[in-house]
């Protein structure tokens, strides 16, 4: 029985909310009464705004009114047009080239590859190094028809002429690949998976201790921009159906080759289960086109509202034409264990970026043409 001088939980909470106190100090007032957790759902699952609160509303940067960045990668149309014609001249040029026994043959060899010979012009001037590197990948697999005839059949000039282009695509692709400006990139400050998404390279990591109701779990993104124009980076976070945790999402500006550290907290909701699970998407954007500063290049992220389609798309392909493409990440899952006996904690974090590297200008210029 309840004493008469003695409060019940209702009349707490009553006189609280009165006083104007969060749920937070609420709950940690009926948990010091010996509420379980039951029994706090089911004394305030009426009051306004508890939902809300249960599913552990993020107090820290709400999703911000203004719509979310363009999520698409701008290409530049004139370079993958320029390519695809020293492509298409060059498989021409070294298809004749395979069969040809005279002069004549030879003649028309050269003269398919007079356009990708005047395209190359414009290419070079961008670079030796990053215009190397496609032409040896295109010398490769153009000439390389031509140099097995040439074993096959006998050689003439023009089988001769691409046995050598064929071989100096090797040299050119492994000078192009290690040689040149770089910049220092991830790995210089963690050791981790790299993924990427529109020219965003970004590592993801979070603890894996226990936590308790209300606690805060920083989870870390390491994130360098790879072109030479600005990008932004975008972290939105949502939780599964059994978490409910209310979403929400962090813009950050990425300079030009820089490396921040991005810590983005997540509350536990105060009523989460034992296994507690929340999605992160992690994703670049941008409108300008820029160069690429850096050689490396991680693996595709695959974000949970992307993963779907991309399988669909692969099953597709499948069905159509025997090859399945499928694109290999991760989707962005995290869970960690909760100790729902634990009382619950009310200290609030914040969403914090750090910069840990930014290139001189002249470092950046050279790196993005070099």
């Amino acid at each position: 029985m309840v004493e008469a001088n003695e409060e019940t939980p209702w009349a707490m909470v009553q006189r609280m909310k009165t006083a104007g106190a969060a749920f937070d100090a609420i709950v940690v007032a009926l948990q010091e009464r010996g509420l379980s957790r039951e029994d706090l759902e089911l004394l305030l699952q009426d009051e306004p705004g508890f939902r809300a609160w249960s599913r552990g509303q993020q107090p820290v940067t709400p999703v911000a009114p203004a719509p979310s960045p363009v999520t698409t990668t701008p290409t530049d149309t004139g370079r993958t047009l320029r390519w695809t014609g020293i492509t298409l001249s060059a498989l021409v040029g070294g298809v004749v080239a395979a069969s040809a026994r005279s002069g004549l043959g030879l003649m028309l060899s050269v003269a398919a590859l007079l356009p990708a010979m005047g395209l190359l012009a414009g290419e070079f001037r961008k670079g030796v190094r990053r215009t190397a590197r496609p032409l040896g990948f295109v010398l490769f697999f153009a000439f390389i028809l031509p140099s097995l005839a040439g074993l096959i059949a006998g050689w003439g000039l023009a089988q001769a002429a691409s046995l050598a282009l064929f071989l100096s695509s090797v040299p050119m692709l492994v000078w192009a690949s290690h040689s040149g400006e770089r910049l220092k990139g991830l790995p210089d400050f963690v050791q981790s998976n790299i993924f990427e998404s529109h020219d965003v390279q970004f590592t993801v990591s979070w603890p894996v201790a226990k936590v308790g109701p209300g606690d805060t779990v920083d989870v870390v993104v390491h994130a360098q921009n790879c072109v030479d124009v600005p990008r932004t980076l975008t972290v939105k976070v949502r939780g599964d159906l059994r978490s409910s945790l209310a979403a929400f999402e962090h813009n950050t500006v990425l300079e030009p080759g820089c490396i921040i550290e991005a810590t983005v907290p997540v509350r536990v909701p105060p009523l989460a289960p034992e296994r507690f699970t929340f999605t992160i998407d992690v994703a670049g954007s941008g409108t300008e086109v820029g160069r690429r500063v850096r050689l490396a290049k991680g693996a595709e992220w695959i974000t949970p509202s992307e993963s779907l389609t991309g399988n669909l798309l692969g099953v597709a392909t499948l069905a159509a034409v025997g090859v399945g493409v499928f694109t290999i990440g991760s989707n962005g899952a995290i869970t960690v264990s909760v100790d729902t006996e634990k009382a619950m904690a009310t200290s609030a974090a914040k969403f914090s970026v750090r910069e840990l590297y930014r290139p001189e200008q002249a470092a950046l210029l050279a790196a993005a043409t070099s």
